[in-house]
């Protein structure tokens, strides 16, 4: 939650509306790899994607952003690198990583 405020007030719109706006063609795959370090449950992940949906960014991106989050994270990776070998965990983040991605573009382009 302390996320979801952070981006609702400090965060400038102009800078989220230049990095995760509909203007910048890598806004999604940015949103995607900036939620997969984030570690935070998916509950607490609807604060967060509300925020950036109130700042005016598109839900495909929020989308990937929440994707990303829910998929890769620090404490997820740090757990699966003990049971996974170190070129099956790059594959699963990086899937995990283009399926937000996908999910994103497929909101933006086709739903709304």
């Amino acid at each position: 939650m302390v996320i979801g405020v952070l981006i609702h007030g400090v965060v400038p719109v102009d800078v989220l509306q230049t990095v995760l706006g509909s203007e910048n063609p890598l806004a999604v795959p940015l949103a995607a790899l900036a939620g997969a370090p984030i570690y935070v449950s998916l509950s607490g992940m609807l604060p967060i994607a509300a925020s950036l949906s109130e700042q005016g960014i598109a839900i495909g991106t929020v989308l990937a952003f929440v994707v990303g989050g829910a998929g890769v994270s620090i404490p997820n990776v740090i757990l699966l690198n003990k049971l996974f070998k170190r070129r099956l965990l790059i594959v699963y983040a990086t899937t995990v990583v283009a399926i937000g991605v996908v999910v994103g573009v497929v909101f933006n382009v086709f739903i709304v």
